[in-house]
């Protein structure tokens, strides 16, 4: 009988090493995974490889029926016991973050769970010097104590919250994450039950390996389906700001200069059109570039657009430039359209219809600051949220390419009758 249940033990080891090391290669293979979740995934399956690995051991060492082998016994054994409690509080973090908790690293529940781990962690050193829970005897042979249930409460504890946890928060997670994390917590806590009833099997291995691969089945799915919604909205957002920066009035009102500036002007028409053209080349080249370029590069792309302006307004628009800065990398499409705003919302706005618009950069110690100042006739900021007027929709897509693409922020203040301030904060790196 003891055969065979050996037999069964090593097959549940051995499976358990498999499934640790397919799944660090998966985690290993999968781009579309956040940064966090790879991570964890990371960690998690080089704790269960470990912890299966030294369950094997400790079988192995089973063989050694001296002194010494009780003394290896007892070390693989806390080991195992050590990293496999790991796993249970790794898992209350997991749910957090994926629930979308964003301080998962200081919330309450979280210490609550860390401080059960303490408490179990001191329970298994405790042991080491009284044998209280379980013990080797001089011939390597495993006995439990008389309080060895005790010594399973901590662990129960932690896997009822991940349980409660998951109650609590299942409206902030998809279906897949619900039944991800319900298995995740359900299956090992059955298996650590039987386990405890049943000894011989090595059923929490084998629940918790099982139900380590089903959780990170479901959460990949989940990302995969998140990460193909991501480059939809993507696609969506590149076409907004495309809709936004080639607007037809400005289509139209440039090509009116060029035609009226052919009959006036021809050579000057000819530049006009020269500047249209590369105006529509740099607006089309940054739809398909989400990596940061030179703030130069981004300046030649608003010099081109403020001197078409120039040739329809002429003295009307006054442009200044107060530079600190220049070295630096911005993301595509984030200035041209604050300054487009400052120009079509600001200046021409006025009752004069003329004004002044600045460019200015300054540097701190850990950001860059780009603003885009006009003395329009500037407008209340709190209206930002309600007003769907283009300027707004153009102000939300940068907000959303600054974030995306640098990790950027974007600040507005204004006020009415005095104009408005724009700023892009971006990390100095």
């Amino acid at each position: 009988m003891d055969s065979i249940i050996n037999g069964i033990n090593l097959v549940i080891a051995s499976a358990g090493l498999t499934m640790g090391i397919v799944g660090l290669m998966l985690v290993t293979l999968l781009r579309f995974l956040d940064k966090h979740t790879k991570v964890f995934f990371t960690a998690y399956f080089s704790y269960i490889f470990c912890y299966v690995l030294l369950d094997l051991l400790g079988q192995f060492s089973f063989e050694n029926k001296t002194p010494d082998g009780a003394l290896t016994g007892r070390i693989l054994l806390f080991m195992e016991s050590f990293v496999a409690s790991i796993l249970t509080v790794m898992t209350t973090e997991f749910i957090l973050y994926q629930s979308g908790d964003t301080r998962w690293k200081t919330n309450r529940t979280l210490n609550i769970a860390r401080g059960i781990w303490i408490l179990y962690i001191i329970m298994l050193i405790v042991n080491e010097f009284t044998g209280s829970f379980y013990y080797y005897d001089i011939t390597n042979e495993y006995h439990r104590g008389p309080y060895y249930p005790l010594l399973l409460v901590p662990l129960v504890l932690i896997m009822l919250i991940n349980v409660l946890l998951i109650i609590s928060r299942r409206d902030y997670l998809t279906r897949r994450q619900q039944i991800a994390f319900e298995v995740y917590a359900l299956v090992p806590l059955i298996s650590m039950v039987f386990q405890m009833l049943f000894y011989g099997i090595y059923a929490a291995v084998l629940g918790t390996t099982i139900a380590a691969t089903f959780m990170m089945f479901n959460i990949v799915i989940d990302q995969q389906d998140k990460h193909f919604q991501k480059e939809d909205e993507n696609a969506q957002l590149k076409l907004e700001i495309l809709l936004a920066q080639i607007q037809p009035h400005f289509l139209f009102n440039s090509l009116n200069t060029v035609k009226y500036l052919c009959k006036k002007d021809p050579e000057k028409a000819e530049e006009a059109l020269g500047e249209f053209t590369e105006y529509l080349r740099r607006n089309m080249e940054s739809l398909n570039n989400d990596k940061p370029i030179p703030f130069d590069d981004a300046l030649r792309h608003v010099e081109g657009y403020l001197a078409l302006q120039k040739y329809r307004f002429g003295d009307e628009l006054r442009v200044e430039y107060d530079f600190e800065c220049r070295d630096f990398n911005i993301p595509t499409l984030t200035l041209q359209p604050l300054v487009e705003n400052a120009v079509t919302y600001g200046i021409r706005k006025k009752e004069s219809g003329e004004g002044t618009v600045i460019i200015r950069t300054r540097r701190f110690q850990d950001h860059v600051e780009v603003s885009v100042i006009d003395d329009g006739p500037g407008f209340d900021p709190g209206n930002l949220g309600k007003d769907t007027s283009r300027s707004h929709l153009g102000i939300r897509n940068v907000k959303e390419r600054l974030l995306r693409i640098a990790g950027g922020e974007l600040k507005i203040e204004s006020e009415i009758g005095k104009g408005t301030e724009v700023t892009i904060l971006l990390p100095d790196t």
